[in-house]
């Protein structure tokens, strides 16, 4: 009889890109059950056709605010635990509300519970925090008018209050203990593994030094590289890049990357970089393009996270009426649906830079540090990625002089097994 998982792969963005190689390759030897929150039909049908139906049952969490959200993460992890017997429960970490119910509640039934990384760490939590809170008081600066240290404070007040509500206040109103740990995923502090979570499964020794350097015990963490390198996976990376939700007929085109346009710092912390900045920035990098290759599609990709009072299409109107060839997709399309038809990826960045530098070993990978913004060079010295420090080096970069490179491979399989055989013999000779 086989051991049983509960999967949650985090935002369905994350499943794509990430999770569903866990969920497809656990599922070959384990009974998986998978828990999907705001998903859509289609995604539901896409994932039983790369698993080919191995998934035993997925739960659809609805999505809901307040108390009622906390009501619910609750309720619906009590009669899935009611209906199985787990011995693993994955989840990208163990901070977030839902999560931390469901390792809570995976705890209690005797579960082990594991994080995994789902994307690129751009740098040590600290750093993290600075950019995010930065950004966010920028934001609330320019759209009211406040100073900037008033607009801090109230950050760091909104941050507390959330962390307050989510991790005290909320769980003791649906009637269950205080969530108390050294992590908070509201005030971004502390790392995954500090809560419920029993190990960690980080991609290399860089992120594992910045957990054990963030107070994170050596031992509760593992590297194994992303399960897209690993040997197993790849005819399912050619399946899975071959279900593409839009039709892509120009095998040259241009897919950029664009990050949530908002406000930010330069890396000195002194000068403000204003979204108009970045989007002249991204429109003299269109223009480049569509002077090297005037015959290619050049695709633009807002951020799901991208806030709907900024409207992308008004910001690059210009270019895109100007252009035949300009053209915008919608933000929630699927970012690896363009891996398979696009030649060159661009961004600054984002996580999709690192999926794409895993996968392929002839496309042209480039990261742009748009202004010198902080935390924006965590590209520079990343293997098959093109990093460009301003837009005078991207404009006198040779395309044709891009090389294949030797992309590393495996046996991640093998990597999992044993984790997961060492854990179990562990549990044994402990009982």
């Amino acid at each position: 009889m086989r051991e049983e998982i509960i999967f949650y792969p985090g935002p369905i963005h994350l499943l794509w890109s990430t999770g569903i190689y866990y969920v497809n390759e656990l599922s070959k030897s384990y009974d998986v059950t998978l828990v999907l929150e705001n998903a859509a039909s289609e995604d539901i049908n896409r994932i039983n056709d790369l698993t080919e139906n191995r998934i035993v049952k997925i739960y659809m969490v609805g999505l809901f605010y307040m108390i009622k959200r906390h009501e619910n993460y609750k309720n619906i992890f009590k009669k899935i635990f009611k209906k199985n017997n787990f011995k693993y429960a994955f989840a990208p970490d163990d901070m977030h509300p839902l999560n931390i119910y469901l390792f809570r509640q995976a705890k209690k039934c005797g579960c082990v519970n594991i994080c995994y990384q789902s994307g690129f760490m751009v740098g040590e939590r600290r750093e993290q925090r600075i950019m995010m809170n930065s950004e966010k008081a920028l934001f609330i600066k320019y759209k009211y008018g406040v100073p900037f240290t008033f607009a801090s404070i109230l950050i760091d007040i909104v941050n507390t209050v959330r962390h307050w509500w989510h991790y005290m206040i909320a769980p003791l109103v649906v009637g269950e203990q205080p969530f108390w740990g050294k992590s908070s995923c509201f005030t971004h502090k502390g790392h995954s593994t500090m809560r419920d979570g029993d190990h960690y499964i980080l991609y290399g020794e860089r992120e594992r030094s910045i957990f054990i350097k963030g107070g994170v015990e050596p031992k509760e963490t593992i590297v194994i590289p992303h399960p897209i390198t690993w040997d197993c996976n790849i005819r399912f990376n050619n399946k899975l890049l071959n279900c593409r939700s839009v039709e892509l007929s120009d095998c040259e085109s241009i897919i950029i990357f664009l990050d949530d346009i908002q406000y930010t710092f330069n890396k000195e912390l002194r000068r403000v970089i204003t979204r108009d900045d970045f989007c002249k920035s991204w429109i003299k990098v269109i223009e480049i393009l569509s002077q090297k290759f005037p015959q290619s599609t050049i695709w633009l990709k807002p951020h799901p996270a991208q806030s709907d009072e900024l409207n992308i299409s008004e910001m690059f109107k210009t270019v895109v009426t100007q252009s035949d060839n300009v053209k915008i997709v919608n933000q929630f399309e699927n970012a690896m649906d363009f891996f398979s038809t696009c030649g060159v990826i661009i961004s600054q960045n984002s996580t999709v830079l690192f999926l794409a530098s895993l996968l392929f070993d002839n496309k042209t990978i480039i990261s742009l540090n748009l202004h010198d913004r902080y935390l924006g060079d965590v590209y520079k010295k990343v293997n098959n990625i093109h990093y460009f420090p301003n837009l005078r080096d991207f404009e006198n970069y040779d395309f044709k002089s891009n090389k294949k490179v030797q992309l590393q491979r495996w046996d991640g399989s093998k990597l999992m097994k044993d984790f997961l055989f060492s854990i179990a013999d562990r549990r044994v000779r402990n009982s």
